[in-house]
């Protein structure tokens, strides 16, 4: 089945938007989630350089998607000294020995604090999946409160497909019950919410 862009074509009529990331924030950071939220694009890439810069990531693999195209964003971490992996082959190559991976999240769950995220694409999969930070983009806007919201939406758009539901770093806790972060994925996961991809919004963050 095609992939669907537009998600937000499907969002129920109320119970979704901004004035949930009140009720989304405190789950997410309950789950270990490093929540940012800025209030345009600008300061998007300015976060995200940022928070690289401050891991001492030095490698990202990224693929291409609507909201980092609309952000500069691969040719502004390249400006700034980062070296970015954004084919197809190149991230499958690269992935597992990236210091960080950035891809696009369709929206936020606010009830569980997780984050959904469209992987039809095995590349962006191995972003999310296999380096120990994992950065999400996604729209402030694009948030709705429960599971049974976010399946409602899934029942309407696929009839086959990969979606993963993402809520905070990697964790396990399957050896004598010792809870373990980043073992099977990424020891880190920062969404970064984004309040408009323009650079003039009046947001405070």
């Amino acid at each position: 089945m095609p992939t669907l862009t537009n998600w937000t074509s499907l969002f129920p009529k109320v119970n979704h938007g901004s004035k949930l990331f009140a009720a989304y924030e405190p789950r997410a950071k309950g789950v270990l989630a490093e929540v940012t939220r800025v209030g345009n694009g600008k300061r998007a890439v300015a976060a995200i350089i940022q928070l690289l810069t401050a891991a001492q990531a030095r490698t990202v693999v990224c693929v291409p998607e609507t909201k980092s195209g609309a952000l500069g964003l691969i040719a502004a971490l390249e400006s700034a000294g980062f070296t970015v992996y954004s084919r197809p082959e190149d991230v499958a190559r690269y992935a597992q020995t990236a210091d960080a991976g950035i891809t696009e999240m369709e929206f936020a769950i606010a009830e569980t604090g997780s984050c959904v995220q469209n992987d039809d694409r095995v590349e962006k999969r191995l972003c999310s999946a296999l380096p120990p930070l994992h950065i999400g983009l996604l729209m402030t806007e694009h948030i709705l409160e429960t599971i049974p919201d976010a399946f409602r939406i899934f029942s309407r758009v696929f009839d086959a497909g990969y979606i993963s539901i993402i809520t905070g770093p990697s964790r396990t806790a399957d050896i004598e019950r010792v809870l373990t972060i980043g073992m099977h994925g990424p020891a880190r996961m920062i969404p970064v919410f984004i309040d408009s991809l323009g650079g003039n919004a009046d947001g405070k963050f």
